[in-house]
């Protein structure tokens, strides 16, 4: 859902003139990925970095990038003043580039977000970020993925989850 929409707004001709950012004093704000291949696109984000947005572009733009030959722009483009930290959350975005599969031919079971060193005293929830039109269930877990305290718990918690339907709208 992501990458069709990502594909299409990269795909759309406008007939608007480009504008250049000045790059002059980014040296402290700018974060650059080149290709080291003929470069056939030039993405340049403008991101707060502390933002949830962020935590889903950079994964998008990463994989972006390993699948074609882009270069990469990324200008932190931070608040000036928080009165408190604005995520309260700690994210992973799953996205694999291709479909890979083992040295016997069997495909992988799927991808897989992992946290490590989390904090051990709040209460936790597991859950997904998906598209609207998703229904994803967890299958799977010996935990209450509502009600997370690692301190009580000794090898982690883990959770299968399924895309039990999609539903299509128009």
């Amino acid at each position: 859902d992501v990458i069709m929409k990502i594909s299409s707004v990269l795909l759309a001709r406008k007939s608007a003139p480009r504008v250049q950012i000045p790059i002059e004093n980014a040296e402290h704000s700018l974060v650059r990925v080149p290709s080291g291949n003929d470069v056939s696109l030039n993405i340049m984000a403008i991101v707060d970095p502390l933002s949830k947005a962020a935590q889903k572009v950079a994964p998008i733009l990463m994989v972006l990038q390993n699948v074609t030959s882009v270069n990469i722009n990324m200008y932190m483009n931070c608040r000036e003043k928080l009165s408190e930290f604005p995520l309260n959350r700690f994210y992973r975005y799953v996205l694999e580039p291709q479909i890979t599969f083992d040295e016997h031919g069997t495909m992988y079971s799927g991808p897989y977000a992992s946290f490590m060193d989390l904090p051990q005293s709040p209460l936790l929830t597991m859950g997904m970020d998906t598209p609207l039109g998703w229904m994803v269930e967890a299958v799977r877990s010996p935990h209450d993925l509502d009600n997370i305290h690692l301190a009580e718990v000794s090898q982690g918690v883990t959770a299968n989850f399924e895309l039990e339907y999609i539903f299509i709208e128009g």
